[in-house]
């Protein structure tokens, strides 16, 4: 896009038409259509990789949030010192523990913030098992080895906790807690999308743009039709296409119909 039409994207498609107009002496109507048409493509190009990157962010973030909840108990568990029953085994296992984990937490940020690829799209290029869906995927076979071998020689004592290094806590919460960040975020971006036809119809009157939205309403109920602890998707998106969610989104189609 051109330095010059940048000063053009803050206003609508319609603001926009109405400024070239008062310009109209200045410029060619073959000038102001080249306008109108160039800043029009750079502005979805703008949202379409804002929505982008959003979507990147909350995938990348359900991954990572988990870890940071192990990071911080791990750190509990070190400031913790045992009275009168002093073992060094413990201190080094969950010392060598949390470093682990402090430097996985390093490299998932980092391939999160390259923004090139999802969780799911890197797990395959880097052979993570289970598809990369749990943080405790992304450490090598050898890693956790040592891990579990510097646990393992930590004196046993009757009726006390043990840590389990890399544990997947799956709670029935979970599911729920999975759907509603799911349902949040579609509705954000409906909601963003009634608003960009409201404030700009010029732009956004057309049949991909109904097109979109109408997909996104079949998702809405789709969703809210969807069986309890059964896979979900990790976006809206995902749903078209898989035989997975094929029962819920039929369901759904009727039910808009």
């Amino acid at each position: 896009m051109e330095q010059s039409y940048r000063k053009y994207l803050s206003f609508t498609q319609a603001q926009l038409a109405a400024r070239l107009d008062k310009l109209k002496d200045r410029m060619t109507p073959l000038e102001r259509n080249e306008i109108l048409r160039v800043v029009s493509e750079e502005r979805k190009k703008l949202r379409s990789e804002k929505a982008k990157h959003k979507s990147h962010d909350n995938l990348w973030n359900d991954l990572i949030a988990p870890l940071n909840v192990e990071i911080r108990t791990v750190q509990n568990i070190l400031r913790y010192r045992t009275r009168n029953y002093p073992v060094p085994e413990r201190t080094t296992a969950i010392t060598y523990y949390r470093d682990i984990l402090l430097k996985l937490k390093r490299l998932l940020t980092q391939y999160h913030k390259s923004y090139e690829a999802t969780p799911n799209q890197l797990s395959k290029t880097k052979h993570v098992p289970n598809d990369g869906e749990h943080w405790s995927d992304w450490v090598p076979e050898k890693i956790r080895a040592q891990v579990y071998e510097k646990f393992n020689a930590i004196p046993h004592r009757f009726k006390a906790k043990t840590k389990v290094p890399f544990e997947r806590k799956e709670k029935k919460s979970d599911w729920k807690q999975a759907k509603l960040r799911l349902a949040r975020r579609l509705e954000q971006e409906l909601h963003a999308a009634y608003k960009d036809l409201a404030n700009d119809p010029t732009e956004f009157d057309c049949e991909d743009h109904h097109e979109y939205i109408r997909r996104m309403e079949t998702a809405v109920k789709a969703l809210a039709l969807w069986e309890e602890d059964t896979p979900l998707p990790k976006t809206w998106q995902a749903m078209f296409g898989n035989p997975l969610y094929a029962v819920s989104l039929h369901l759904a189609k009727l039910d808009v119909e």
